[in-house]
């Protein structure tokens, strides 16, 4: 017997999601994202570190100036934040 007034919901991935590799990293961060967007890079202190444009596909961050520790990745256009580790 089939069901009526059921709606079929199929979650379609959020290709724009930012991905960042390797985490944790040692000097640089490799950040992969289908679009545009402004990153901040802040310590968990809520203090930014620097803010700066990246391109849609790879962009390849060099950290070695920062100390160990756990800082966060905010990308402003996705409203979405990674939580990095530097060793």
């Amino acid at each position: 017997m089939p069901l009526s007034g059921l709606t079929v919901i199929n979650k379609i991935p959020d290709s724009k999601s930012p991905a960042v590799k390797p985490n944790p990293f040692t000097n640089e961060l490799t950040i992969t994202s289908d679009i545009s967007d402004t990153i901040t890079l802040a310590s968990v202190e809520g203090i930014t570190l620097f803010t700066q444009s990246v391109s849609g596909g790879e962009t390849t961050l060099s950290l070695d100036r920062l100390s160990r520790g756990i800082y966060i990745l905010y990308f402003i256009n996705q409203n979405k934040n990674i939580k990095i580790l530097k060793l």
